[in-house]
Order: structure tokens, then C-alpha cells, then sequence
């Protein structure tokens, strides 16, 4: 598998629109999708300690609509499974971080696990999308 296209939010035009950190020069193509991304705690291994990374949260969905040599414009576009209407429309919003963490909408049916309560760390309240914020190349 290829390397996924890794960037950052360079510019923000508007609620709809934003410039990203990779081009031609990375192989981004028109109509390649990103995921705005907030990093999370890091995660670890429970038996031996090791880091297994931080975990990652799309902010919102961004597709390329023009690719320059190292830049991109990119337009906010719905993700698969996230719902339509007003709420739904504000695609870099929170609701679309609210929507992407119900298994619901992941395509499995919504179930309550019995899960020790005093580990419950809980979901982080993300901010909006902002300058810098790291972007990550979406297979589809």
C-alpha cells in the first residue's frame, strides 16, 4: 500500500474552503479526499507499556478541487453515514465529530458495553477546524 499524503491546514477561506500543505509535488490529484484530524491522548500498550501512538479524531472532510505544485484548495464535503440537514451541512462542524462516534454510523447497531467506569476516559471536546491542524489523506 502507498503512503498516505500527510499535510497540514494552511489557510482557512472560508466555512466551506481551505488551502492544505501538499500538491502536485506530494501526488495529491483533484478529487482526493483528507480528514482534518485532532490527535487525542497517547495509547498504551496495557501489557508491556510500549506507545502505541495517539489516537486520531476527523475534525472534518475535506476533497481537493485544485491542485497546484504545493498546495491545494479543498472544499468541506460530507463523510459517508453522516447525516443530512442543517446540522449536517455545517461539514466542518462539531456535529460531525458527534456523528462520527456513534457505531451507529459506523454500520453496526448500537449496543452499551459493560465497561469498567472508573477507565472511562471520555470523549475530548474538539475545537473547530484551525490553521496547523494536521491532515491526513483518506482512502476510500
Amino acid at each position: 500500500m502507498a503512503k498516505l499524503i500527510d499535510a497540514k491546514v494552511a489557510e482557512i477561506l472560508s466555512d466551506q474552503l481551505v488551502v492544505i500543505t501538499a500538491g502536485a509535488r506530494e501526488g495529491v490529484t483533484v478529487g482526493m479526499r483528507f480528514a482534518v484530524l485532532a490527535q487525542g491522548d497517547e495509547v498504551k500498550d496495557p501489557a508491556t507499556g510500549e506507545s502505541l501512538g495517539r489516537w486520531e479524531m476527523p475534525k472534518g472532510h475535506l476533497v481537493a478541487s485544485h491542485v497546484q505544485e504545493r498546495i491545494t484548495l479543498c472544499e468541506g464535503t460530507m463523510a459517508a453515514g453522516l447525516p443530512r440537514g442543517e446540522a449536517g451541512e455545517q461539514v466542518l462542524s462539531a456535529a460531525m465529530i458527534s456523528a462520527s462516534l456513534r457505531p451507529g454510523s459506523w454500520g453496526g447497531a448500537t449496543a452499551r458495553l459493560e465497561v469498567n467506569r472508573g477507565q472511562v476516559r471520555g470523549v475530548p471536546t474538539l475545537g473547530p477546524i484551525s490553521v496547523g491542524d494536521p491532515v491526513r489523506q483518506i482512502v476510500t
